[in-house]
């Protein structure tokens, strides 16, 4: 298992401690379940983040983006990390409360992007969509030959 799957195997045993970020968002609990290119997240609405009579728009938005973000994870490898370029949503239905379940899935993995979709479900019914692409990076880029000899 590689160092992305550690951590969210540990988001679900509740082994690695949440980020700040999603604490501060009440996006916790971060995961339910994983599989390489897929995961899937519940989340109980709070009705103290609404606009008038249904779930502010933009914290459906800091929902899938923490979604997306996680289904990459499901398939980088060691030594690389990721980063949103872009992300699309569209609101389908107004989120007026109960449990949301998202589901995130690897779309297309090339060698320098991952592109991710997510589905958020109010009991069967699909309430909104959103697909970003995540840009691959080395989290530590190789020294060439000369950077090597000059010291740099």
């Amino acid at each position: 298992m590689g160092f992305w799957q550690g951590i969210l195997d540990g988001f679900i045993s509740s082994d690695t401690p949440e980020l700040l970020v999603n604490k501060k968002l009440g996006l916790e609990p971060v995961l339910s379940n994983w599989r390489p290119g897929f995961v899937e997240k519940r989340w109980l609405v709070d009705p103290d983040l609404f606009h008038g009579r249904a779930l502010f728009g933009g914290y459906i938005a800091a929902i899938a983006d923490q979604v997306l973000g996680l289904a990459a994870m499901t398939v980088l490898d060691d030594g690389y990390f990721f980063g949103t370029t872009n992300m699309s949503i569209s609101y389908l239905s107004p989120v007026t409360g109960g449990d949301l379940r998202i589901e995130g899935e690897v779309i297309r993995q090339r060698s320098k992007s991952i592109y991710v979709g997510c589905s958020f479900f109010c009991g069967n019914e699909i309430v909104a969509k959103a697909s970003a692409t995540q840009v691959v990076y080395e989290s530590q880029p190789k020294k060439s030959q000369s950077d090597t000899r000059t010291g740099g």
